[in-house]
């Protein structure tokens, strides 16, 4: 209800498009439907997806270390200019 009036509700079928990023490209390509499928299947799927997010993740740590440690060397040499 707005404003004492009822309102239709969006339809249930019509969804926001997901926005794909490269990692979801990654995970489509290993879940994929076969017919037939092995023993396992399902866990090494997810085995494989957890590895990628970990490795995703740690990229982007060491990405913020480097970083960091560039702001510090150009701050140090900031340090080092003005003492002279």
């Amino acid at each position: 209800m707005k404003n004492k009036q009822f309102v239709d509700l969006k339809p249930y079928v019509n969804k926001r498009p997901m926005k794909k990023d490269a990692f979801h490209e990654e995970v489509e390509k290993i879940v994929h439907k076969k017919k037939k499928v092995k023993p396992n299947y399902k866990k090494r799927q997810r085995q494989e997806i957890d590895r990628m997010k970990r490795k995703k993740r740690r990229e982007m740590i060491k990405s913020d270390i480097k970083r960091q440690q560039k702001e510090r060397a150009k701050e140090r040499q900031r340090q080092k200019g003005m003492d002279i």
